[in-house]
């Protein structure tokens, strides 16, 4: 498989939390796209199954274009683990910890571009 991602690729974000849903638009909320502490990139899947795939619970997902995310000053780069050599993540975001106004900045950007994603029952 080709590593690096053409722009019209759609990847999928999995929300973890109720909190990643805006409670007023039902859309992304940009909680969904904070790293948490010890991340280095969001995950997200080139498939919704793989953005699910490791979760114990599902809030719901997103759908995000890698060339709108690179359009933010963003990536999405090959990130293999031990449980997944399929797994991808936005890269280039700082964290929450270190720099909060630029960290809410990035989520901000990924949450007004993201698109809710139902999947087919």
């Amino acid at each position: 498989m080709d590593r690096d991602l053409p722009c019209q690729q759609i990847v999928f974000r999995a929300y973890r939390s109720k909190a990643c849903i805006d409670e007023e638009t039902r859309g992304p909320h940009p909680v969904a796209f904070l790293l948490r502490p010890g991340e280095t990139g969001l995950s997200v899947g080139l498939t919704y199954g793989a953005a699910i795939s490791g979760l114990n619970k599902c809030h719901g997902a997103a759908t995000l274009h890698v060339g709108r995310i690179r359009d933010s000053h963003l990536d999405v780069e090959h990130r293999p683990t031990d449980s997944s050599q399929d797994h991808w993540e936005i890269v280039g975001m700082p964290n929450k910890e270190m720099d909060m106004a630029r960290a809410m900045h990035f989520a901000n950007a990924l949450a007004r571009q993201a698109r809710t994603y139902n999947p087919p029952r």
